[in-house]
């Protein structure tokens, strides 16, 4: 008899913790950082890419809480999968949450400080007579230099990111109106069109 009042005992504490447990306070499925499905948000963190290929989700996890949200944008998709593991800023619309994913469509990014400490400028990159130029999206253009010049040389056309410092490298083959940039790393997020 007492064996079985303990089981009863145990089951009806069981029931009650799992009630207590849906009591607490509920976050709406739209929040996230205080706003809703709508609102403009800004987000920081590192780029990951989950799932399968070819279709792999892109999912950001945030600085310091770790919060995933998941990025989805049909104009900057391809150029987003290729920053995977990089620190990126995102600006985009709050959308209704997938899979307990709060989501965001992505509007404009900017690429972060590296661990390194280096900041990765981004741009198109051209050939002038012969001399490899990134006609960056902060106005400037860098002469591009150093031993990863010959392969960068092969993305003519193409917006990619760099890495590395700026010289003091005057040189009569310098393009004019550059800044020479010794680059230590570069990645490409969209190839050149075709001709």
């Amino acid at each position: 008899m007492m064996h079985t009042n303990v089981r009863a005992s145990l089951g009806l504490l069981a029931a009650a913790l799992i009630a207590l447990a849906g009591c607490g306070p509920k976050v709406s499925v739209e929040e996230v950082d205080g706003k809703v499905t709508g609102d403009l948000v800004h987000v920081e963190g590192e780029l990951q890419l989950r799932g399968n290929m070819p279709q792999p989700e892109l999912i950001l996890v945030t600085a310091g809480a770790g919060q995933q949200i998941r990025i989805t944008s049909d104009e900057l998709r391809d150029e987003l999968r290729s920053l995977a593991g990089m620190p990126i800023a995102i600006e985009g619309e709050l959308k209704r949450k997938s899979d307990d994913l709060p989501r965001v469509e992505a509007k404009r990014y900017q690429l972060l400080r590296l661990a390194t400490g280096e900041q990765p400028l981004v741009g198109t990159l051209s050939l002038e007579e012969g001399e490899c130029v990134l006609s960056a999206s902060d106005g400037n253009r860098y002469w591009i230099r150093g031993d990863l010049t010959g392969v960068i040389r092969d993305y003519g056309g193409a917006k990619i990111w760099v890495v590395g410092s700026k010289g003091d490298a005057a040189d009569a083959s310098q393009p004019r109106g550059t800044v020479a940039y010794w680059v230590t790393g570069y990645g490409v997020l969209v190839e050149a069109p075709e001709r």
